[in-house]
This record gives C-alpha cells, sequence and structure tokens, in this order.
C-alpha cells in the first residue's frame, strides 16, 4: 500500500498545480498526509482545497479530521459541524 501511496501522492499534487477546481485532489493528497502522520500538512491541503474548489463537505470533515490529530477540539467540532450543516440527509 505504501507504494501505491508514493506513486499516487504526486498525481494529486500534480492536479492540485493545475489549478483542479475539484475537491477530489485536495482531499486525496490529504487523506495521504493524515496516514503518513502529518496533519499540519493535511490541514493546509485542506484549507487550500476549500478556497479552491468551494464548500465540499469532503473537505469539512477531512480537515475536522485533520484538527482532531492536532488536539485542536473545538476547531475540530465546529468544523465537523460545517460538513454536516452541507449534507443534512446523509
Amino acid at each position: 500500500m505504501k507504494g501505491v501511496a508514493n506513486k499516487a501522492a504526486p498525481a494529486f499534487q500534480r492536479a492540485i498545480e493545475l489549478n483542479s477546481p475539484s475537491a477530489e485532489p485536495y482531499d486525496s493528497l490529504a487523506t495521504l498526509q493524515i496516514q503518513r502522520g502529518r496533519p499540519r500538512q493535511a490541514l493546509s491541503t485542506y484549507t487550500r482545497g476549500l478556497a479552491k474548489a468551494g464548500h465540499d463537505p469532503r473537505l469539512y470533515s477531512g480537515k475536522g479530521i485533520a484538527l482532531t490529530h492536532l488536539r485542536d477540539y473545538p476547531a475540530a467540532a465546529a468544523t465537523l459541524d460545517s460538513a454536516l450543516a452541507l449534507t443534512p440527509d446523509d
């Protein structure tokens, strides 16, 4: 699995560099960053994704998870609430 992640990360980064308006590469790269124990990097990636791709519940949810890893529980709760507000039926 580590080899696949090592190959995928540059592809996600390249999609971001090409100014992709999609939330997908931001979410995927940040998920890998969390899995690699880099929640601060993931937080930055999610924040950039939200600025570029708009209000996507996956990005808010992931950002909340990153904040949880950083032990910023109040910010994590508020961010996860934002994700839930965007998907009230889920």
